[in-house]
C-alpha cells in the first residue's frame, strides 16, 4: 500500500472520502483502500462503531420537507431499516435525500445536509451532522450540528477552530465527543449537556497519516456512557476516558507490538477490544487487559447487537479479503465469501457487506479498490443477498428498527 502524508487540504479531502466509503454511516473521512472514521471512523450515531438506534414502534411524523425529484425509495424494511439518508456515489452531486419506510413515494431532500458530513442518526428525529469551513488548516472552522426531522430546526451544538474528525453522541444524547486537526495537532474533546467542550488531552503534534493498514480514527461511547474511547494510529493513540470527569481510565502503550488500533466496544457491559501485531486484546474497568485471541489481526470488528456475534475483516498478502464470523456462544467461527468486508449489522443476524476489487492504482487505493456493491450476509443461515440501492445512490446513515 502507498503511504501518504497529509500536507493540505486536498490530502484531508481525501482522507474524508477514503473513510466516507468505508463505513454506511459516514464516520469520518477516506475514499478507496483503509480508512480512520465509520463509522461508519464511525460518527454522529448514538455509538460512533455502529449507527444503529432504536426507533419509536410508531415512528414520528416528519417535517413537511420539500420532494426530491428524480429520486428512488427503495423498500428496506425486510433489511430492519426504518429510515436512511442517501446520497450519490458521484463525488460531484451532494444531495441528501431522506427515506422512510411509511412513506417511500415521497423522498424528501434535505438540503441542510447536501454540504455536510460525518452523518449520522442522533435519535429517530434527528440527525446529527458536521458543517466544515475554510480552505486551508490556518483558515479551518467545523460547526458539529443537528437537524430536527420534526421541525426542520437546525442547531449548533458545538464548533471548534480547524478541522473535525470522528464524531459520536453517547447512547443518552446527552454528551458528545469528537477530534479536531489545527495547526499540526490533534485534540481530543468531550462536550457534557449544555457545558463548554473540554480537551481530555494537551494538543498532540501530527507527523501526517498514512494509508497503511490498521489505520483507524474513532471515537465511541461505551454501552453505559461512562467511558468514551479514541483511537488515532497517526499519533499512536488509543485510550479510554471517564466521561464522568474527563480522567484517563486507561492507555494503550505504544512502541514494541506495533499500532493498537481497530477497536470496538461490545454492547452488554464495558468491554472492550483491539488488536496490534500480536493479536487481540479486551480491555474492562474491572479485570484491566487480558488476550482474547492471539495472533489475529482484525480489521472493522463488530459485535452484533445482542452480543451473540463478533465479526471482522482479514486479507492475505494479496489482498484479498473477507469476513471471519465468530459464534462467541461456542468459539466457533464460519468465513464469508472472499473480497468482502464488515460493515454494519443491521439486525442480530444481518451483516451488511461492503464488495471489493484487486487495486487498480487509481487514485489512493490499496491493498484493495472498493466497489459500489453493497450486499447482506445472513449469519444464521450464511446466505448473501443483494442490498436494492437504486443505481448511482448509496446508504450514508441509517435508522435501524430493532
Amino acid at each position: 500500500m502507498r503511504k501518504r502524508k497529509l500536507t493540505d487540504l486536498d490530502d484531508l479531502r481525501d482522507m474524508r472520502r477514503w473513510f466516507a466509503a468505508l463505513a454506511l454511516v459516514s464516520t469520518s473521512i477516506a475514499a478507496c483502500g483503509q480508512p480512520p472514521a465509520s463509522p461508519l471512523t464511525r460518527s454522529p450515531s448514538p455509538s460512533a462503531a455502529h449507527s444503529s438506534t432504536t426507533p419509536s414502534r410508531s415512528p414520528t411524523a416528519l417535517a413537511a420537507f420539500p420532494v426530491a425529484a428524480d429520486v428512488t425509495c427503495p423498500d428496506l424494511s425486510s433489511f430492519g431499516l426504518s429510515r436512511y439518508l442517501e446520497r450519490p456515489s458521484d463525488s460531484n452531486r451532494h444531495e441528501a435525500v431522506l427515506c422512510d419506510t411509511h412513506q417511500l413515494d415521497r423522498p424528501l431532500a434535505l438540503h441542510d445536509l447536501d454540504s455536510a458530513q460525518t452523518i449520522g442518526f442522533v435519535s429517530d428525529t434527528v440527525i446529527g451532522y458536521v458543517q466544515q469551513s475554510g480552505i486551508d488548516l490556518s483558515h479551518a472552522s467545523g460547526a458539529i450540528k443537528t437537524l430536527d426531522l420534526t421541525s426542520q430546526a437546525t442547531s449548533v451544538v458545538a464548533s471548534q477552530a480547524g478541522f473535525v474528525g470522528p464524531v459520536a453522541w453517547s447512547h443518552d444524547q446527552s454528551m458528545l465527543a469528537y477530534t479536531t486537526y489545527a495547526g499540526s495537532a490533534k485534540d481530543f474533546w468531550l462536550k457534557r449537556g449544555a457545558g463548554p467542550a473540554i480537551a481530555l488531552v494537551p494538543p498532540v503534534q501530527v507527523f501526517g497519516r498514512g494509508g497503511t493498514e490498521g489505520d483507524e480514527d474513532l471515537v465511541a461511547f461505551s454501552p453505559d456512557d461512562q467511558f468514551v474511547l479514541f483511537v488515532d494510529t497517526s499519533i499512536n493513540r488509543l485510550q479510554v476516558f471517564r466521561t464522568s470527569d474527563g480522567g484517563e481510565a486507561y492507555k494503550a502503550p505504544s512502541g514494541q507490538g506495533g499500532f493498537r488500533t481497530m477497536a470496538t466496544w461490545a454492547h452488554q457491559g464495558d468491554h472492550m477490544y483491539f488488536r496490534n501485531d500480536n493479536g487481540i486484546y479486551q480491555w474492562d474497568p474491572t479485570s484491566g487487559i487480558s488476550s482474547f485471541a492471539s495472533g489475529v489481526k482484525w480489521e472493522y470488528p463488530l459485535f452484533s447487537p445482542d452480543d451473540r456475534y463478533l465479526v471482522y475483516t482479514v486479507w492475505d498478502a494479496a489482498g484479498t479479503t473477507h469476513i471471519v464470523v465468530r459464534d462467541m456462544t461456542n468459539s466457533t467461527t464460519g468465513s464469508s465469501p472472499t473480497m468482502r468486508l464488515s460493515s454494519e449489522f443491521l439486525s442480530n443476524v444481518i451483516l451488511l457487506e461492503r464488495v471489493t476489487k484487486p487495486c487498480d492504482n487509481q487514485g489512493p487505493c490499496g491493498p484493495f479498490a472498493l466497489t459500489e456493491d453493497t450486499r447482506t450476509l445472513r449469519l444464521d443461515s450464511g446466505a448473501e443477498g443483494q442490498l436494492p440501492m437504486p443505481a448511482g445512490w448509496g446508504l450514508d446513515a441509517v435508522l435501524v428498527a430493532h
